[in-house]
């Protein structure tokens, strides 16, 4: 009796022993086999010269729900130029007279990706020239040219959508007679539609600038709004 119990005992300790390798929980929990492919996005698509932009990293398609964590950023024109995590924020100046697109990359160690946004310069500030008149010349050397962007956007119904604005003298009033709210002023303008026409419909969004060197100058933006 006691053979077939020291038996079973030990039937009992070699099952259990392979049930708990069979069923024992990885060491690193947050590594899978697939986790699908990775993807990243940023808060803003276009951003102007110093102004914070975040990007984070996530994956789609995978087979598992349990978010992969262990993602490395790169930024290489951006402060902080590097960074760990889902999300990563950092901050891209440009000095130059047009727009630049700047790319931001993550990887996860075996997966990696790139985002990318577009970087528009802050237009330097003037002052009249002294007299006499009728010189009236900006300084620094001012461009006189007015941009709105993005100059062609996306946005659903009733989904808001920010436009910015820059050149000009640095002061902007802005018209969007189908929007809510249809006017505003200052360098950024956030505004919504609401089409109910049963069709991708394309809004005109138009910001001004004046002064008494150039005159009135205007840009347009334009929203693409879905049904």
């Amino acid at each position: 009796m006691s053979k077939h119990i020291m038996l079973g005992g030990l039937v009992a300790v070699v099952l259990a022993s392979l049930v708990g390798v069979a069923f024992a929980a990885p060491a690193h929990a947050d590594y899978y086999q697939y986790p699908g492919t990775l993807s990243c996005w940023g808060s803003a698509s276009s951003v102007t010269s110093g102004q914070q932009v975040t990007f984070n990293a996530y994956y789609t398609g995978g087979s598992y729900s349990y978010p992969y964590n262990q993602f490395t950023w790169s930024a290489p024109n951006g402060s902080p130029s590097t960074g760990s995590g889902t999300s990563f924020s950092t901050t891209f100046w440009n000095y130059g007279s047009s727009q630049q697109t700047y790319a931001v990359t993550v990887t996860d160690g075996t997966q990696t990706t790139t985002c990318s946004v577009t970087v528009y310069p802050v237009q330097p500030t003037w002052t009249p020239a002294p007299y006499p008149y009728p010189t009236y010349t900006p300084y620094p050397p001012y461009p006189g040219s007015l941009q709105c962007s993005p100059s062609q956007t996306w946005s659903s119904y009733g989904q808001d959508v920010t436009l910015y604005a820059w050149g000009g003298n640095g002061t902007y009033t802005w018209s969007a007679p189908e929007g809510n709210p249809n006017a505003g002023s200052g360098s950024s303008f956030t505004t919504r539609f609401y089409n109910t026409s049963g069709s991708t419909r394309t809004y005109t969004v138009t910001v001004s600038s004046y002064d008494s060197y150039y005159g009135t100058r205007t840009a347009n933006c334009t929203v693409n709004v879905a049904t």
